[in-house]
């Protein structure tokens, strides 16, 4: 009778397993693809000519991209896009062994990809401009319609 009591209370204690996230659709692969190739690569490439003596901030030890939708939405020209945003991590927190979910510093960068036409949009204020802007080149403030809805989602985006 007493083992039956310590097993029910150890079923009681027991956590529920943590859920495992939901698989990636084709358009967030697809998405976060693009992402890597346009911006975040040849950022860090970038990045790592920084000098570690200049008084300027250091770049991030870690990044990763999140993709936001998980469809494509289309903006007013019937393009299809998805919201992406990006966390980074400073410090020795990158180095550790698991680290924690606090020492991310969330959506550092956000925008859109439009996976069709390969192109990375990013938000600076209210603005999109293209992904090149933090790359160092000189960009124009994208159209009005880059990353903005102008209808519902589009099944199926993916090239």
């Amino acid at each position: 009778m007493s083992s039956l009591v310590a097993l029910s209370s150890s079923l009681a204690l027991a956590e529920e397993p943590a859920q495992a996230a939901p698989a990636p659709t084709e358009v967030q692969v697809t998405a976060k693809a693009v992402l890597e190739r346009e911006l975040l690569t040849p950022l860090q490439v970038k990045e790592r000519k920084h000098s570690r003596l200049s008084r300027s901030r250091l770049p991030p030890l870690a990044r990763r991209a999140r993709i936001v939708d998980t469809e494509a939405r289309t903006d007013a020209k019937g393009a299809a896009f998805v919201a992406f945003a990006v966390d980074d991590q400073h410090g020795y927190a990158a180095f550790d062994d698991g680290p924690s979910e606090a020492s991310w510093r969330k959506d550092v960068i956000v925008g859109c990809v439009y996976p069709e036409r390969g192109e990375v949009f990013v938000r600076i204020g209210n603005d999109y401009r293209p992904g090149g802007l933090l790359l160092g080149k000189s960009v124009k403030v994208a159209d009005a319609a880059v990353c903005h809805a102008g209808s519902a989602p589009v099944a199926n985006a993916a090239p």
